[in-house]
């Protein structure tokens, strides 16, 4: 058995459900340890290295080490766990294009989401090819969806089309936040951040379209934002929310952030 410590997680992450089996324990400092077998401590190592949460990067601690050989397999291995991901759009015949592989919304997670706020109106900032409209709409909320590329907007209306809410969703040809419309009772923003975002911090400033629309809709009621994993929380006030996949290979992995945005209420 090993000492196995975990330092970095916030605390509004599922610690257990990040950590995995094992007695864990938190200690005054904010970190988390078990003693685990070696097997176990290199699966933990292999899954945290390298990421950071909400602004912090995670910092395993193993003791005494691990050898190499042992390390190397969990690497391997947790590379192979992570091809059976949580999958987008679960229908047959959705199309996307190559940015929407990346970065669409699972349909179960987007599913979830949108139950919370379900019957309300809703504008989808920056719809891609329709991932959260489609959920939203699906549970019965008026969407408006926008979208600067006509490609992602014909990807946006077939796939609005073969899950039967096509209705339900005003396609917008814009760009935010200029062609925003009225406020809904809830703006929903997911700007790209692709896969080139730095694994261990991102801030608002590496969004300057968060920025721009965040500027611009400060009169909006409510807005949910959409972030990568290590996006820094102090940068941007509101509520934040760790969003696992549900998938064998990312089960224990935190998919994006969700912030719902402070926004301070007249009268």
């Amino acid at each position: 058995m090993v000492r196995v410590t975990v330092a970095g997680i916030p605390v509004w992450v599922d610690a257990g459900r990040l950590l995995g089996p094992g007695e864990w324990e938190e200690d005054a400092s904010g970190g988390w340890s078990a003693l685990l077998d070696r097997r176990q401590a290199a699966d933990v190592q292999a899954r945290l290295r390298g990421w950071g949460i909400g602004g912090t990067p995670l910092v395993t601690t193993v003791v005494p080490p691990l050898k190499r050989p042992l390390v190397r397999q969990a690497r391997a291995d947790e590379a192979v766990r992570r091809r059976a991901r949580t999958p987008g759009f679960l229908r047959r015949g959705t199309r996307l294009d190559r940015e929407g592989q990346v970065s669409l919304t699972p349909e179960a997670l987007a599913m979830t989401m949108a139950e919370r706020v379900a019957g309300l109106s809703v504008v989808d900032a920056t719809a891609g090819a329709g991932g959260n409209a489609i959920a939203f709409a699906r549970h019965d909320c008026r969407v408006v969806a926008i979208e600067p590329q006509a490609e992602r907007r014909r990807l946006l209306e077939h796939n609005a089309r073969l899950y039967g809410v096509r209705d339900r969703i005003q396609i917008v040809a814009g760009r935010a936040p200029n062609d925003l419309p009225k406020p809904a009772d809830l703006l929903f923003i997911d700007v790209p951040w692709g896969t080139e975002y730095d694994p261990n911090r991102v801030v608002l400033d590496d969004l300057p379209l968060l920025a721009d629309i965040l500027q611009a809709t400060s009169h909006w009621p409510r807005v949910w934002a959409k972030l990568p994993p290590s996006f820094d929380v102090t940068t941007l006030a509101g509520t934040p929310e760790a969003w696992f996949g549900v998938a064998p290979g990312d089960r224990q992995r935190v998919k994006f952030i969700v912030i719902e945005v402070a926004r301070e209420v007249s009268g």
